[in-house]
Order: structure tokens, then sequence, then C-alpha cells
């Protein structure tokens, strides 16, 4: 499998030392100065992973900090740090290659597990609505999983589940806390397997068939 990472680092000795080690290994590499420039390579492509110079880290807002954290939560993360001195490159990874300082661990254990996808462009919040969802359309005991969304958009959630999904499985959802119980209907655009990597299972959604009702509320909601 091809793999995809985002880098953001300033342009300098730093930066090349980083492309290399990346493309040393067969990896594409694609590279932002600054975070709203990695923020906008996540809307437009699908990325493996997200490799973040420490000095930028450091020298960063706090609402870039903020989106951090945010893509930390999302994608697997690799801090890594250029020793000038000896030209060497450290990868601080964060999930299965924790123990490792290397970039081609970090590319090798984690970046190849985990699917590659964007971001949504539209906000997304820490919002934790009860939720009953089905492969089916049938909302009985049997036929159903109750759980809990992790974040929600706009245009869809991350909802915790355990079970076993394929991308462009369909799913019908219902949100406890709306007004409008109506089942949505949504696609899994990605998901992340228990046990594969260190981060929540479950499955990313987009909405497909969902009331103007709803929508309304959504977006009260994530802009609140």
């Amino acid at each position: 499998m091809d793999v995809r990472v985002a880098l953001v680092c300033q342009e300098g000795e730093a930066r090349r030392a980083y492309i290399s080690a990346v493309q040393t290994i067969g990896a594409h590499v694609d590279t932002a100065s600054s975070f709203s420039e990695l923020h906008k390579l996540f809307c437009e492509n699908s990325y493996n992973g997200v490799m973040v110079d420490l000095k930028a880290k450091l020298k960063a807002s706090q609402n870039e900090k903020d989106l951090i954290q945010d893509l930390l939560e999302q994608f697997p993360m690799s801090q890594l740090k250029f020793e000038e001195k000896t030209g060497t490159v450290r990868s601080l990874n964060f999930g299965r290659a924790s123990d490792s300082q290397t970039v081609e661990a970090f590319i090798n254990e984690e970046c190849r597990l985990f699917p590659a996808r964007p971001i949504r462009a539209s906000a997304r919040k820490k919002i934790y609505f009860n939720a009953i969802i089905s492969k089916t359309g049938d909302f009985s005991e049997a036929g159903s999983t109750r759980t809990v969304t992790m974040n929600v958009s706009q245009g869809g959630c991350f909802i915790y589940s355990t079970d076993h999904w394929e991308i462009g499985d369909k799913v019908m959802i219902i949100l406890k806390g709306l007004d409008d119980q109506k089942p949505i209907s949504g696609e899994v655009r990605w998901q992340i397997s228990w046990g594969e990597t260190m981060q929540i299972p479950g499955i990313g959604v987009k909405f497909e068939d969902i009331s103007a009702g709803q929508f309304a509320e959504i977006c009260n909601r994530c802009t609140s």
C-alpha cells in the first residue's frame, strides 16, 4: 500500500532532512510551512499520517496548537526533531511505534495500517450524542447497536464502534439528542478497527439523508 504523509516544517535544512527520510522508505510526503497550510492539505487530500517539526509546534499559536491536537486524535502523528550537529532525524511517535525514534518505524508500524483519508472542511466538535445504529434499518435490540458519537460536523460524525465495517457500507443512525428522532442514513467513509492502533475504534460517517430540522440543529450545535 502506498503511504502518503503530510509534513509541517519551515523551509530549510531540517525540512530537507525530513523529506529525505520519508522518501528513502518509499513513502510520499507533502509539505506545509504553517498549520493553516497543513489544514488545507488535509482538506484537499487523503493521508495516512501527519508529521510535525518540534520547533514549528513550539512556535505555533494556541489556535494552531488546538489544530495539532485535533489532528493527533484523527491520524497517526509523529513529532520530528532534527539534530543539526549530526544531521540525524529523531521521530517521537504516538501509537504502536511509541518506543521507537525512527521515521521508518512510524511509516511502517503506524501509517501503513491506517487507511488514508482527508479531514472534514466543515467545523467538527466533540459532541456526544447517544446513538443507535443499524446496518439494515432494523432498530430492534437484536438488529441495532447502542453507542455514542465522538464528534459531529455539519456533514457527518464519528461513531464509536467495535463492529466490522467496510468503506462504503450504509448505516442508519438515530441521534437521541435531536428533537427529530427520524433515522438519518449515512455512508461509512473511513473506519478505525479495534486493536489495530492506539485510537478509539469506530466509523466516520457522511450524512446522506437528513431532514432540514436535523441539519439545522446539528449546525447550531457545531457553531455554538
